[in-house]
């Protein structure tokens, strides 16, 4: 269970002056100061916390002076029930400085996430023999989850913020959607067979070639985990905060299709990134869209080895 959190940072308020709130996003408890009641607060995970206002007691008409009295000498003023009054939330920064501050650091970690997936592919494309750039598939995918954990660690942990357990219907849910999506890659499939099979055989030469726990282990289960932080672990958070919730699951589902490269994949890719975006969304866990991924992943294979 993660320690409470402090605001402002490092001065635990005493009892009498805190205000209590839990993150519905990440579970995250905080207190806070009661000075601060009514303002709004980024959570570790980039949702905004609401802080409620403090009730304000009822001025008394002069003629009740016993009962402005008992008012005077009663308790101190408490914050309004935070399950009703205190909602997490994602919405576009009010604050201008703080929205161009906030769209700045989100474009560069965007362009950095793009960068671990597409710059090693393409550089082997140009300095690599074709006949040898497909069987380097692996270590390519192995060196774009190496530069993903490092932009991860270097954009303050928020990547690893959602890796905590998920409902049993959110993994049922994965399962089910993998299946499909499976069935969907398999007409796709079926129609460049019928066209052109230079794709398809040449991915069909590198399962064979690594063998099927490899292949496993480096074409299903390392992409499930890495792109998994990257897109709905780093690349989620940042942008539902600073284009809103609709918005940001859009932009986080396109860059993981250009991840991919344009193909006749493309559209199940998009799909697939769509869904995963809102079972993070819902589910407040990277581990179910993990499970979607690797089961998406491995049928794929099982189904061209």
């Amino acid at each position: 269970m993660s320690p409470k959190r402090f605001w402002p940072k490092g001065h635990p308020p005493v009892e009498a002056d805190a205000i209590e709130l839990s993150c519905r996003s990440c579970g995250l408890s905080w207190s806070i100061h009661k000075d601060l009641a009514g303002g709004r607060l980024a959570c570790e995970c980039s949702a905004w916390l609401q802080v409620p206002a403090l009730v304000q007691p009822n001025y008394l008409p002069l003629h009740k002076p016993a009962q402005a009295q008992a008012l005077l000498d009663g308790p101190a003023p408490r914050p309004l029930s935070v399950e009703d009054e205190v909602v997490a939330f994602m919405k576009p920064l009010e604050s201008y400085e703080a929205n161009r501050k906030e769209s700045t650091v989100a474009l560069l970690q965007f362009a950095l996430i793009m960068a671990c997936f597409l710059v090693p592919g393409l550089i082997v494309q140009i300095f690599v023999e074709e006949e040898l750039a497909g069987l380097l598939l692996p270590v390519l995918g192995l060196l774009s989850g190496a530069l993903v954990l490092l932009v991860g660690a270097l954009s303050g942990g928020l990547a690893f913020t959602a890796l905590r357990s998920a409902k049993a219907s959110a993994f049922g849910e994965a399962a089910l959607v993998a299946v499909g999506m499976f069935t969907f890659a398999i007409l796709l499939v079926k129609g460049m067979e019928s066209g052109s099979t230079g794709g398809t055989s040449e991915f069909t030469e590198l399962i064979d070639f690594l063998g099927p726990a490899l292949s496993l282990f480096t074409i299903a289960l390392c992409p499930a985990l890495f792109e998994e932080l990257a897109f709905r672990g780093l690349m989620h958070s940042r942008a539902q905060r600073v284009l809103g919730k609709k918005q940001g699951l859009m932009v986080t589902a396109c860059a993981f299709m250009l991840a991919h490269g344009i193909s006749l994949a493309s559209p199940i890719h998009l799909v697939l990134g769509l869904h995963l975006s809102w079972l993070r969304d819902r589910s407040g866990s990277l581990f179910p869209g993990m499970v979607e991924h690797f089961v998406y992943n491995a049928l794929v294979l099982s189904f061209l080895y």
